[in-house]
């Protein structure tokens, strides 16, 4: 017969029931349930945070667009579509062409509040700052 560790959390521990008394067991059961919750509250922490950095390093990256854009624009097949803000029709179908003539079929371009331009990784660097004046300057 043996006796759970940890009655409330059903863990997967046990020990023999002849070899520890219950009120040893009661304290070894105490002892450990501190050190499993400071255990768990590290480790959530630790998932959080590596969580965090990979968001960031993904909007730096520029696999993902930054979630504070302002103007949010997103080119699929070919085509640009406006999906967050307002962008005036000239500047959008210029930059439609300045994306045509570089061959990007797909990715993002965003504008932040601070008036910075985020390009995703599928829009060639050597575009990036005619687009930046076609957009900053609408």
């Amino acid at each position: 017969m043996y006796l759970p560790l940890w009655e409330e959390t059903n863990t997967f521990s046990s020990i023999p029931v002849g070899s520890i008394s219950k009120k040893s067991a009661s304290k070894v059961c105490s002892i450990l349930n501190g050190v499993s919750s400071f255990y768990w509250e590290a480790m959530s922490l630790i998932v959080i945070g590596i969580l965090a950095l990979l968001f960031y390093a993904a909007v730096w990256l520029g696999i993902i667009p930054p979630p504070h854009a302002v103007v949010l624009l997103k080119i699929r097949k070919g085509a640009v579509l406006v999906t967050k803000g307002n962008l005036k029709g000239f500047a959008r179908s210029n930059v439609a062409e300045i994306l045509l003539a570089g061959g990007v079929t797909r990715g993002f371009i965003a504008i932040t509040p601070a008036k910075r331009v985020s390009f995703s990784r599928q829009i060639p660097s050597s575009l990036h700052q005619r687009l930046r004046n076609v957009l900053l300057n609408q």
